[in-house]
C-alpha cells in the first residue's frame, strides 16, 4: 500500500491562479497513545548505520512502502531529523554547527577550518558537567542512580568517593559520588545514539493498520 496515495485530495490554485487538486498532505493520523504502551504489540529494534525506514520496513514487513508503520510506532515525523545519522552524515552536522565557533576558538577565519579542527574543537570543549549519585542496598544490591547538570564551581567543588552506612539490623547501604564532564562530541554523539533503538509493530497488525489508515483517511 503506498502511503501517501491514501491520503484526500482537495482543490486549489496554484501560483497561476489555475485550479487544481492536490493531496492533502496535511491530513494527519496516529497511533492511539495507550497502544505505545503495549509490550504485546512491539519487539524492540536497533538501527544500523545504513538503515532506513524503507529497509527495515522491507527486512521486517517485506514490503518497503510499509516505511510508515516504522515511524508511526515510534511517533516519528520527520526523517531527517529524527533518525540516526551515520558517521559521514554526523561529521558534516558537527561542521555545519560547530564552524564558527571553532573559528572564533582560535581566531581564524570560518571559510579556513578544515573538518579535523572542529572535531578537535568539539572533542576538547566541554558542554556540561555532571554529577552522579549511586545508591546500593547491601541487602538487595539493587542501585539507584540519580544524574545531575552542575555548574563549573559546583563541579569543582564536589567529593568523590564511596561511602557505605550501617543502618539499623546491621543494613548498609553504599553511596557513590562521581562527576565528570561531558564533551560537545561526546553530548551529540550521545543524542545521536539514543535515536538507534526502536519498537517496530507486530507484523501480525501490518495489514490490520493499513486497513485502519484507509478507513481514517476515507473519511
Amino acid at each position: 500500500m503506498l502511503y501517501f496515495n491514501q491520503f484526500p485530495v482537495i482543490r486549489t490554485t496554484d501560483y497561476q491562479g489555475n485550479s487544481v487538486v492536490v493531496t492533502n498532505i496535511l491530513e494527519r493520523t496516529e497511533l492511539i497513545p495507550s497502544l505505545l504502551n503495549n509490550p504485546l504489540l512491539f519487539y524492540s529494534y536497533n538501527i544500523q548505520d545504513g538503515d532506513t525506514p524503507d529497509t527495515i520496513a522491507n527486512k521486517y514487513y517485506a514490503d518497503p512502502s510499509r516505511f510508515w508503520i516504522v515511524m508511526y510506532g515510534n511517533q516519528l515525523f520527520d526523517r531527517s531529523g529524527d533518525w540516526p545519522m551515520n558517521s559521514n552524515l554526523f561529521t558534516d552536522y558537527l561542521v555545519d554547527k560547530y564552524t564558527n565557533d571553532t573559528a572564533n576558538s582560535l581566531n581564524i577565519s570560518a571559510n579556513t577550518v578544515s573538518v579535523g579542527q572542529v572535531l578537535a574543537y568539539t572533542q576538547g570543549t566541554t558542554h556540561q558537567y555532571i554529577k552522579t549519585i549511586t545508591t546500593t542496598d547491601g541487602y538487595t544490591n539493587n542501585s539507584n542512580t540519580i544524574t545531575y547538570y552542575i555548574d563549573s564551581n559546583a563541579y569543582a567543588n564536589v567529593v568523590q568517593g564511596t561511602v557505605t552506612k550501617t543502618f539499623t539490623y546491621g543494613v548498609t547501604v553504599t553511596v557513590t559520588t562521581q562527576a565528570y564532564t561531558q564533551s560537545i562530541f561526546e553530548y551529540e554523539e550521545q543524542l545521536n545514539e539514543s535515536k538507534r533503538s526502536i519498537n517496530l509493530i507486530n507484523v501480525s497488525y501490518a495489514g490490520a493498520m493499513e486497513n485502519q489508515l484507509q478507513n481514517l483517511l476515507s473519511t
